[in-house]
Parts: structure tokens; sequence; C-alpha cells
């Protein structure tokens, strides 16, 4: 089994989750994003965040 470390852990992924990992990946961060349903579409003043499989 392989490990993965991460230097955020993020729980929840609504807008202040996602904003948050946005911004720690681009700071350069590898990010862990959490929650209970699955990712989609949500849009974020004029930002649309979009799941990747």
């Amino acid at each position: 089994m392989q490990r993965t470390h991460y230097d955020l852990t993020i729980i929840g992924g609504g807008s202040a989750g996602l904003t948050a990992a946005h911004l720690a990946q681009s700071l350069g961060a590898n990010v862990l994003l959490i929650d209970k349903e699955r990712l989609g579409e949500i849009v974020c003043g004029t930002v649309v965040y979009r799941a990747r499989a």
C-alpha cells in the first residue's frame, strides 16, 4: 500500500473548504480534501470549482 504525505487536510468541500484547498495548492502544498458527498461544481463569486476524477 502506497502512502502519500499531505501538507494540509481539509474536511468539508463547501465554498470555504474549496477556497482553502485552492489557495494552499497555489502556494505549493499537497492538499487532501474530504467531504461526505461527491464533489461536483460549486460557484464561488466569479470562480467555478469543478471536481476532478
